[in-house]
C-alpha cells in the first residue's frame, strides 16, 4: 500500500551572518558555530516565529537565504 504524503522543508538561518562561528571564541571562550532561526515551509509557505507566529512565501522570510 504506498502512502501519499506532502513535503515539508525546514529553513534554517544563522542570525550572524558568520560571525558567530568567528568571534564566540574571543567573545565567550567558547566555540559556537552560528546563532540559528528555522522556519518550516508548508504548500510554499513558510512559518516562523517573530513574535508570534509569521506566514510569508517561501523564501521571502527576512532573514536572508536559508543555509
Amino acid at each position: 500500500m504506498a502512502e501519499e504524503g506532502y513535503k515539508v522543508t525546514l529553513h534554517a538561518y544563522d542570525l550572524s551572518g558568520g560571525l558567530a562561528r568567528q568571534l564566540s571564541m574571543s567573545f565567550m571562550g567558547k566555540a559556537i558555530e552560528a546563532i540559528w532561526h528555522t522556519g518550516v515551509v508548508l504548500y510554499g509557505t513558510e512559518y516562523y516565529f517573530g513574535g508570534g507566529i509569521q506566514q510569508v512565501p517561501a523564501g521571502t522570510a527576512p532573514y536572508g537565504t536559508p543555509l
